[in-house]
C-alpha cells in the first residue's frame, strides 16, 4: 500500500523470471493490484489497445544485440542484451500502450543516450524530465531516468543528478 497505483501490469519475457516475479507478488499479498504477464514486450500492441496504460516503464536490456558479451545462463542474455527487440522496438510499444495521454520512464546507460533520444524523436514523443544516475561522486554518470509522451504541457527539464549511496562493505 505504499503507492494509490491500483493496478499493475508486469511484463517478463523469460519463464522462470516471470514465475519468480508471480512469487514475490504472492508474497507480498499483492495478487489483487499486481498481474504479471509471460509476454515479449513486441506483442503487447495485439493485446492492449492504444493507450492502455498511463505509465509504462521500463530498464529495458541495456547492450545492443552484437556488441557485447552474450551471457552463458539462459534468460540472463535476453535481460541484458537486445536479442528480443531493440531500442526503436520497445519505444514504439511503449507510445502504443501509453497512448496521447500517457507517459513512458526509461532507465538506461548514458552511453546510449542519444540514441534514446532519437528513438524518441522519431517515434513522435517529446523529452520531458532528465535525470542523470551516479554511482560514484567522482566519476560522470553511468545511468539516466528519462520521461517521454506526446502531451502539450512535456517541455524538457533537466532534474538534479541522483548520487546512489555506496553499500556496506563496497570497494
Amino acid at each position: 500500500e505504499k503507492t494509490p497505483v491500483e493496478r499493475i501490469t508486469g511484463v517478463e519475457v523469460d519463464g522462470v523470471a516471470a514465475s519468480i516475479a508471480r512469487r514475490n507478488v504472492e508474497a507480498n499479498g499483492l495478487e489483487t493490484r499486481i498481474t504479471i504477464l509471460e509476454r515479449d514486450f513486441r506483442d503487447l500492441k495485439d493485446g492492449f489497445p492504444e493507450g492502455s496504460f498511463s505509465v509504462v516503464v521500463s530498464n529495458p536490456p541495456y547492450v545492443k544485440a552484437g556488441a557485447g558479451r552474450v551471457s552463458p545462463y539462459r534468460g540472463r542474455d535476453a535481460a541484458r542484451c537486445e536479442l528480443l527487440g531493440g531500442l526503436r522496438d520497445l519505444v514504439a510499444a511503449s507510445k502504443h500502450l501509453a497512448g496521447d495521454k500517457g507517459r513512458v520512464y526509461f532507465v538506461f546507460p548514458v552511453k546510449r543516450l542519444f540514441e534514446m533520444l532519437g528513438e524518441l524523436r522519431v517515434a513522435g514523443l517529446k523529452t520531458g524530465r532528465l535525470r542523470f544516475v551516479h554511482t560514484d561522486e567522482k566519476k560522470g554518470a553511468r545511468l539516466f531516468l528519462i520521461e517521454a509522451g506526446l502531451g502539450a504541457d512535456i517541455t524538457l527539464k533537466i532534474e538534479e543528478p541522483v548520487f546512489l549511496p555506496k553499500l556496506p562493505g563496497a570497494g
